[in-house]
């Protein structure tokens, strides 16, 4: 479906590898979007983490994480939205010059500062499984026994988590109401957000949470981290830590006050990554390999 003459072409990593030789061939600039890590980098932690847990490797992961590189290599230029992100590709040895960064948005009116919940309530927003961190999460919050709090995993279980999850029932309390079909209300209830993934571009749910107003806790393995001020607007801990979780969460706990201050000031920041921010971001960006495609012209 693409006309004969395109000026630029962007395209989903893992879906577009034949409309990405179409645009070639009409003479397009060529732009991937890549959310996550290097395929091979993403592909090698998520190997690790099911070898961590004794679970089979997801079938296909291999096959996946070929053809997302391919289109990358392919590609004129690869757009990612986090510092995290760019790392990974220098370390798999891309051109720097054909990586392009913008972090992605929130939408600040839909996400708003709501009172924090009179009972201590950690949430966590996403799919229930391995490459979340949800293990760590878990673990974290068995150790610490808060017994006047909540913890609520707010998602799908997948299959490699099932019995993970299952197990820490007997340890620990922590409610699983399934898909948060309205995850600003589902914010609104939690005092602070944690997301200890092994590996994630730049999650949404992030910066919705902050957006909310709620001190957040990620990986060092999030692009989240580019969005946060490390001890003002929320915490970055190492990746497969339960002791870094449970000992940020228990400072939350036992200082409300500083909580509460902290929500306030991630939403200061969430205010800075709107989604306009982003499409100017995203047209300059354009705007910037169409200019060097001329200059390589003349």
């Amino acid at each position: 479906r693409l006309s004969e003459r395109l000026d630029l072409f962007h395209g989903w990593n893992s879906h577009c590898l034949e409309s990405l030789e179409r645009a070639r061939a009409c003479g397009a600039v060529t732009i991937v979007e890549r959310g996550s890590a290097h395929p091979m980098v993403q592909a090698k932690l998520l190997r690790e983490e099911h070898e961590r847990f004794g679970q089979p490797v997801p079938g296909g992961l291999t096959a996946l994480a070929e053809r997302c590189a391919a289109e990358c290599e392919r590609a004129d230029f690869v757009h990612v939205p986090s510092s995290f992100c760019r790392q990974s590709f220098l370390d798999e040895g891309f051109e720097p010059e054909r990586l392009l960064v913008s972090p992605y948005g929130v939408d600040i009116e839909r996400f708003t500062v709501q009172p924090h919940p009179a009972r201590f309530t950690v949430a966590f927003l996403g799919a229930i499984g391995l490459r979340k961190g949800v293990a760590d999460l878990l673990e974290a919050w068995a150790r610490l026994e808060l017994t006047d709090s909540r913890l609520v995993l707010w998602g799908g279980i997948e299959r490699d988590a099932e019995a993970l999850v299952n197990g820490y029932r007997s340890w620990c309390q922590f409610e699983t109401p399934g898909f948060a079909t309205d995850p600003a209300k589902a914010l609104a209830e939690a005092s602070v957000l944690v997301l200890p993934a092994i590996e994630d571009g730049f999650p949404l749910v992030v910066l919705e949470a902050m957006a909310c107003g709620r001190a957040v806790i990620v990986s060092e393995n999030t692009g989240s981290r580019d969005a946060l001020v490390e001890g003002e607007s929320g915490f970055v801990v190492p990746i497969r830590s339960p002791d870094a979780i449970a000992e940020k969460l228990q400072w939350l706990h036992d200082n409300p006050d500083a909580c509460r201050a902290m929500g306030l000031a991630a939403r200061k920041r969430a205010e800075k990554f709107t989604w306009d921010r982003y499409g100017e971001a995203i047209l300059d960006a354009y705007r910037q390999v169409l200019q060097r495609r001329g200059d390589a012209s003349e």
